[in-house]
């Protein structure tokens, strides 16, 4: 039966909600209330994060679509990774905090790619979707030093939610601060082209210095990426599989917005393709090598981390009035 505290809406109100459309059932003066709740919690979770003497912090992003919620009955096997691994840091560091998230709890807004516009289209916090799940998510980014990520190999890659977070910290990696939310029409963009055109738009990487780790399960072993098989001449990445290819591209994503890696960045575990799904959690279980990996993953990441707080290479932006 359905929740009576939710509002009933026709089947194009909800589409028009759930493509992004917070507009149609969010008045203007809420979002820009908003807009200003979300500058706020920016600046503190920054503050938060340039304290000395604090703790190093954990933030665990599970992934998958799989969340004990409607539909799916059950955690993911990639969450299960994850935590397993995340069990050594009590004999690290037991002052390590760790916070996990499950991105199933917030509704993110796809990116409208507004940057492609001009640099200075993209705002930081994210302007085109106040309102929206990412906003919650933004602060628990930047306050904290580690990020690990869980997610199974969903079409050849990670999972449409861990995807649609990882296009919208673009935000945070130079997006241009504005005090007032402004409506992204015409007159914006002209103004903020000619923001560019004057070389007034700075390119502040907002994540530089947070190290990454990943956690990724796949359906079966021989889960090939038969693209690259086909190019026979590529002998390096003949025998490459999907869950290399997905901890591949989420180095390269994050790595792009300032984040470090330690050489054993990843760790991934195959499920049995002869045997049904129901057995897969099993499987995991029983794989040892993909669990100990993964608590190296943990246990370097931290140490890299430790590092990084009184050797972090100067940020030098590889680009210059272009964010």
């Amino acid at each position: 039966m359905a929740d009576e505290k939710y509002p009933k809406l026709t089947v194009e109100q909800y589409n028009d909600i759930a493509n992004g459309g917070w507009s149609y059932a969010v008045p203007w003066e809420v979002a820009e209330e908003a807009h200003k709740r979300n500058i706020k919690s920016l600046e503190e979770a920054f503050a938060e994060y340039e304290k000395e003497d604090r703790p190093l912090r954990i933030l665990a992003i599970h992934g998958s679509g799989r969340a004990n919620v409607y539909g799916s009955y059950g955690d993911s096997n990639s969450k299960y990774l994850l935590q397993q691994s995340l069990e050594i840091v009590k004999d690290i560091d037991a002052k390590i905090e760790i916070e996990e998230v499950q991105l199933t709890d917030y509704n993110i807004a796809a990116c409208y790619n507004c940057v492609a516009v001009t640099s200075g289209g993209c705002g930081a916090p994210c302007d085109c979707h106040p309102v929206d799940g990412m906003q919650e998510l933004y602060p628990k980014l930047l306050r904290s030093d580690i990020h690990f990520c869980s997610t199974g190999v969903n079409q050849s890659t990670m999972s449409s939610r861990l995807k649609l977070m990882v296009d919208r910290m673009i935000s945070l990696d130079g997006g241009f601060h504005r005090e007032e939310l402004r409506e992204k029409d015409d007159e914006f963009f002209t103004e903020m082209m000619q923001l560019a055109k004057e070389g007034k738009v700075a390119y502040d990487q907002r994540l530089y210095g947070r190290v990454g780790g990943y956690f990724i399960t796949s359906k079966d072993v021989e889960n090939q990426h038969k693209t690259v098989n086909h190019l026979k001449e590529q002998d390096v990445l003949a025998e490459t599989n999907y869950i290399r290819l997905t901890a591949y591209t989420l180095k390269d994503n994050f790595e792009s917005y300032g984040y470090f890696h330690d050489p054993v960045y990843w760790t991934g575990a195959a499920a049995d393709a002869d045997i049904d799904y129901m057995y897969d959690r099993e499987t995991l279980e029983n794989n040892k090598q993909a669990i100990a990996r993964g608590k190296e993953v943990v246990e370097n990441a931290i140490t890299l981390s430790k590092h990084l707080k009184t050797n972090l290479p100067e940020f030098k932006p590889d680009r210059i009035n272009r964010t």
